[in-house]
């Protein structure tokens, strides 16, 4: 059996636990939106996992390809009156884009960065590394929301990448093409 650095083991316990108590629940999508014209503001992203990706070795030129057309996707939205953009949070590109966004926001304060889980638990049963990232991104964020209450459900997924949709005006999209994806089933909702 292969020994990873970030595998669970009873010798590793988690240094840090995430702290829902400060995380709000996800308004309706309508609250503080007055209009299309605020929408326009706003974008999120929808892409794919790890899997979807080439894999989790973020050396891979195919990942650093993804991560340079996230950056450049963010810095045309920012031109074009995006100020806030909304994340789920889940492995693979939105981590990315979330840390992208982060980068960006360094040059330009009026950036925000929202973050929207699906649920209370979401990333409990992630390992280490990964989940200690996702915390880091969680506290970087300017709000973060639990869009749905109690644990996970399957559809709760869909119901915060629809929250997402609604609360924005802008899409980015990491999308392998595959109509089974979950980039392809969000995109529906837009």
């Amino acid at each position: 059996m292969e020994h990873y650095k970030d595998a669970v083991t009873p010798e590793r316990i988690l240094a840090r636990k995430l702290d829902t108590s400060k995380m709000k629940k996800a308004p309706k999508i309508t609250k503080g939106i007055k209009s299309e014209k605020d929408k326009s503001k706003v974008a999120f992203f929808v892409g794919q996992r790890p899997s979807g990706l080439g894999g989790y070795d973020e050396s891979t030129i195919q990942i650093k390809n993804v991560k340079d057309a996230l950056k450049k996707e963010i810095n045309k939205a920012i031109k074009g009156g995006v100020t806030t953009f909304v994340v789920g949070g889940a492995l693979g590109s939105d981590i990315y884009a979330a840390e992208a966004v982060i980068e960006a926001r360094a040059k330009d304060k009026k950036i925000k960065l929202v973050v929207a889980i699906p649920f209370k638990d979401f990333a409990s049963k992630w390992q280490p590394g990964p989940q200690d990232r996702f915390i880091d991104i969680i506290e970087a964020a300017d709000e973060s929301y639990i869009v749905t209450k109690g644990k996970y459900e399957k559809w709760k997924y869909d119901a915060r990448n629809e929250w997402m949709a609604g609360v924005s005006g802008k899409v980015i999209a990491v999308w392998g093409g595959k109509e089974t994806d979950t980039a392809a089933g969000t995109l529906d909702f837009t």
